[in-house]
């Protein structure tokens, strides 16, 4: 996949860029992430490959300080994609798992267990990018050669089925949270001296 179509924004949809790439937010709503708490996340999954970055998007953002009011202030760019689907079967189930998230006790959701949390979640999940395209995405994200995915395009069909059939197909195998903190515990830990502290995504430099 070409970089800049994986990095790219699209109008009317639950997040873009600001900042020429700096910061990812709901559109007039809260920050999601900061580049470098992204890059950081990339560079965990690229060993096992990346997933679309609209579903990494909605699963940092349920297990951001202010989750469950994130998760809900992007129901509704997420039901503009509802035409896609024959039924809403894929959205509840999307839904399913990112309420189970926010739902996790708060050590999950800060630090290393936050990234095992979000290393386990998508472990061979579908849709993601294999190790070699992922490596190409992340270098032209580390090396900002992405700026025109800054500028949000007109809306991709089935960007949104893309994005919630990878959390649907994810939570047919982790129903509760109960399952994801059993599949967070079946993941080798992070070495946490090799890896930069959180950033708090609501929290100004």
């Amino acid at each position: 996949m070409n970089p800049i179509h994986y990095f790219q924004s699209t109008q009317d949809y639950f997040w873009q860029w600001e900042d020429n790439g700096q910061v990812v937010s709901i559109p007039h709503g809260a920050t999601i992430a900061y580049r470098e708490y992204l890059q950081e996340i990339l560079d965990l999954l690229e060993p096992q490959g990346i997933p679309p970055l609209g579903s990494l998007l909605l699963v940092i953002i349920a297990t951001n300080p202010k989750g469950l009011e994130g998760i809900k202030m992007t129901t509704s760019h997420l039901h503009n994609g509802r035409k896609e689907f024959s039924s809403d079967k894929i959205l509840n189930e999307a839904n399913n798992l990112l309420i189970s998230l926010t739902n996790l006790p708060a050590e999950y959701k800060t630090g290393m267990k936050r990234r095992l949390l979000i290393q386990s979640i998508f472990q061979d999940c579908h849709n993601r990018l294999g190790q070699d395209k992922a490596s190409k995405c992340i270098e032209a994200f580390r090396k900002n050669k992405i700026e025109e995915s800054y500028k949000a395009a007109p809306y991709r069909k089935n960007i949104s089925h893309r994005d919630l059939r990878t959390l649907s197909l994810i939570n047919d195998i982790l129903p509760d949270t109960a399952a994801i903190l059993k599949r967070i515990a079946n993941v080798p830990e992070i070495d946490e001296a090799e890896l930069i502290l959180d950033k708090d995504p609501n929290t100004e430099e």
